[in-house]
């Protein structure tokens, strides 16, 4: 079963620096860190597993939204953290792998807006769901099967999606 994988902002982060530092543009493979955990290793790892001995893509896309490329550019020395630099950003954006897609942000993506609630409920607290995070739940609700890989935990609150 094809299963898209759609990381957030801090997900992609993450990808970015371990795409320079395990040399995931050759053989390299995604390392567990603080952010991957061992079945995120295990999914991502399957996928570009697949496309480098198969070249295909079966198990699914890496999927992120326009959105987050943005985030990364705006907040670049907050989010990147120094872990790589803008020239590495730039590279990885024109140098995508096969296995990895930027999903635009366009007009049809706003029918899937309207599937991610406005609030999610902490205990008796309502928690808004910020525009950034409702876009990466729109990317997500855009696949046909799809799981979402995110930190944040009023997404993760978000009882139609699926996330790791």
């Amino acid at each position: 079963m094809i299963n898209d994988l759609v990381f957030d902002t801090h997900i992609l982060s993450e990808f970015i620096w371990q795409y320079f530092t395990n040399d995931l543009r050759g053989n390299g493979l995604l390392a567990r860190s603080n952010i991957i955990t061992d079945e995120r290793q295990k999914a991502i790892n399957d996928i570009i597993l697949e496309y480098n001995n198969e070249g295909t893509f079966s198990k699914g896309l890496i999927i992120t939204s326009a959105f987050s490329v943005i985030e990364i550019a705006r907040k670049f020395d907050i989010i990147a953290f120094q872990k790589f630099t803008s020239s590495q950003f730039k590279i990885f954006l024109e140098e995508l792998p096969e296995y990895f897609h930027i999903a635009p942000l366009e007009k049809a993506l706003s029918f899937h807006l309207h599937k991610v609630p406005k609030v999610v409920y902490d205990g008796s607290t309502q928690k808004p769901i910020e525009l950034p995070d409702a876009i990466h739940c729109a990317t997500y609700f855009s696949r046909d099967s799809a799981t979402l890989i995110t930190n944040d935990a009023r997404i993760k609150r978000i009882e139609n999606i699926n996330c790791l």
